[in-house]
Parts: C-alpha cells; structure tokens; sequence
C-alpha cells in the first residue's frame, strides 16, 4: 500500500522548513512513520567529483551506498525527475505518510505556509490546497492553522490520511491470543504482503486476510494457529 504524499509549499522563507520540522516531531511522537523528500530547483552534489563514491558511481555502480555509522547516504542516477511516488517506493517503502518541501505544482494535496511579512501573496489557490498555515489569507475558506499548530496539522492529516491506515493484526496459537504489535507486526504485514503478491487473484490492495493452519489430523489436532488480518484501503481509492 503506497503511504500517502503531502506537500508543503511556500515562497522561499517563507517558514516551510521550520514548519515541517515541528509537524514530522510531532507526527513521529505520535507513532506514525514519517518520509520527508526535499525538493531543489537546482543541481545538487552529494558526491563531487574525486570522491570514492562518486568514482564508484562513475564506473557505474547503481546504486552506490555511503555508509557510515549510524548513517546511509544512497545514490540513483533517474531520467528526468523523480517524483515523490517513485522516491518513495525506492527509498521510503515502509513509512505511513511521506511529507514533502516543495512540489507545488505537483498532483499532491498540498498544504501553503504563508507570512505577510515575508512578502507576496500566497501561491495557490483553495482549490489546490488542503490547509494553509501562517497568517490567514482573507477569503480562503480552507482549513487554517497558526505556524506554531503543528499538533493541529498533525491531527488533521491523522484523521485524512492515517485513520484508515491503520493496521489491525490478530495472532491466536492453541486458543491463546499472542500480542504482536509495533516492529513486530509491521514485519509481519509487509512479509505477508510480500508473498500474497505474488499469487493470483489476491489483488493489489488487500483489506482483509484471514489464515488458519492446523498441525497433526483433524481427530486430534497437535497445534493450531490463526492469523486474521484487516488491513484498511488505501486514501487513494
């Protein structure tokens, strides 16, 4: 299930990194997987030439990995430019939702910080967006949220995009329900997930998975396991 993409647009300045730091924290405290891609108008070098990575990259590594501890750094050459959907299904496979800084003239839903005193009018029109943060911009009708709101703005996009999202998971060994939640059970989805894709007729999108395995013969069963799993659809359907 692809995470849904948000994007936060502004003129330069204007707060949107600031912004999107307070609502990733806080987006994060409340147990959500969050995905950030900042977008740049300009040529960016990761890697300059005469580095060891990007030699690497030169002789044709695809792609090529910087790690260090703590801390990977990847690099793809793409044709054209990514957008957030193809980042994300390199890059961001496992989060809930993916934010990103800019891409204001993407398919998006978008959300416009806007400051009077960092000059201009806004970018976009109502129609173009889904909240506006900063000082209100008079006649919007869309919902707004002061720039210090970021709990606001996470509970918006939590009841828009995360609600439904969330995954409800039930494991029971011989009667006995076993606990399987956080790591565990997200391991245990995208596995799952991962091997139903592959057979027919399951469908790119399952919602509801149920799986019974009995051990020994039906007279006298030595061990038995079920596993229902209701996975909510995807926003975009």
């Amino acid at each position: 299930m692809a995470p849904p993409v948000v994007s936060v647009v502004g003129r330069t300045n204007v707060g949107k990194t600031t912004f999107l730091e307070a609502l990733i924290r806080e987006l994060r405290s409340r147990g959500h997987r969050v995905g950030a891609v900042k977008h740049s108008h300009h040529a960016v070098e990761v890697d300059p030439p005469g580095t060891d990575s990007r030699r690497l990259t030169d002789a044709g590594g695809e792609p090529v990995v910087l790690a260090s501890l703590g801390r990977l750094w990847a690099t793809r050459a793409v044709e054209g430019e990514a957008s957030p959907e193809d980042i994300a299904d390199l890059f961001l496979p496992d989060v809930d939702l993916v934010l990103t800084e800019g891409y204001k003239r993407g398919p998006h839903p978008k959300i416009e910080v806007w400051r009077k005193d960092a000059g201009g009018d806004p970018l976009c029109q109502d129609w173009d967006l889904i909240a506006r943060v900063g000082d209100p911009w008079p006649s919007s009708d869309v919902p707004h949220f002061a720039m210090s709101d970021a709990p606001g703005v996470a509970a918006f996009l939590e009841e828009r995009y995360l609600r439904h999202r969330k995954q409800s998971l039930f494991v029971s060994v011989n009667g006995n329900q076993i606990p399987l939640e956080g790591f565990a059970q997200h391991i245990f989805v995208r596995t799952l997930l991962g091997m139903l894709s592959a057979l027919k007729g399951v469908g790119s999108d399952p919602s509801d998975i149920v799986i019974r395995w009995r051990r020994g013969t039906p007279q006298a069963p030595k061990a038995e396991s079920y596993l229902s799993g209701i996975l909510a659809p995807s926003p975009y359907d």
